[in-house]
């Protein structure tokens, strides 16, 4: 019976917590994969970025100002030979519709006289037919400035590509060297000289 009390003999207590255990693999796996760790974090900002933009961009006043902003100040119809311009509607607000932008134009392109505004943005003919929709042609000006704007990310994007493609080839070489120095200095110790 004494034999059996000794194999059951109370062990010290020692429990280890899972976030010690999490945060001791966080951290040995930080100081193994600095470069990589670097890479998410910086990934994880430029999530936040964009979720904020977006953010940002869903609020009507700031969305319609960027509209405006991205369209072009005149637009020359050379079929007529006339410049119509475009300024932001003060009465504009996204619960009583309309347009955001007013369309005008000077007749015979002086722009000493007064200005004829176009309503709903449409030149009419001298029959009264709707003839040149100019806000349509003042979005499409906004259309070509998107697209340009997205020709030059597409640059960007390649660029940063070949850049993170030249920083793992970069990465992945040091760390070759440096398995294989420690392969020799290994090898070394093994094989000592007589």
């Amino acid at each position: 019976m004494d034999k059996d009390n000794n194999l059951v003999q109370p062990q010290p207590e020692e429990t280890v917590k899972t976030k010690d255990i999490l945060s001791a693999s966080l951290k040995k796996f930080r100081k193994k994969h600095k470069a990589f760790t670097g890479i998410v974090i910086a990934l994880a900002v430029i999530l936040v970025l964009v979720v904020a933009v977006i953010g940002i961009l869903n609020i009507d006043s700031v969305g319609i100002s960027l509209t405006n902003s991205l369209m072009p100040e005149t637009l020359t119809n050379d079929d007529y030979g006339i410049v119509f311009y475009r300024e932001d509607n003060p009465n504009y607000s996204a619960e009583s519709g309309g347009q955001s932008i007013n369309v005008y134009y000077y007749p015979e392109n002086d722009t000493s006289r007064e200005k004829i505004y176009l309503k709903n943005g449409i030149y009419y003919n001298s029959d009264g037919e709707p003839e040149i929709y100019v806000t349509a042609g003042f979005t499409l000006g906004i259309l070509m400035k998107v697209q340009t704007i997205i020709n030059v990310l597409k640059w960007v994007a390649a660029a940063l590509v070949v850049a993170i493609v030249v920083l793992l080839i970069v990465a992945w070489y040091k760390s070759f060297k440096k398995q294989e120095l420690a392969k020799k200095e290994a090898y070394r110790k093994s094989h000592p000289r007589h």
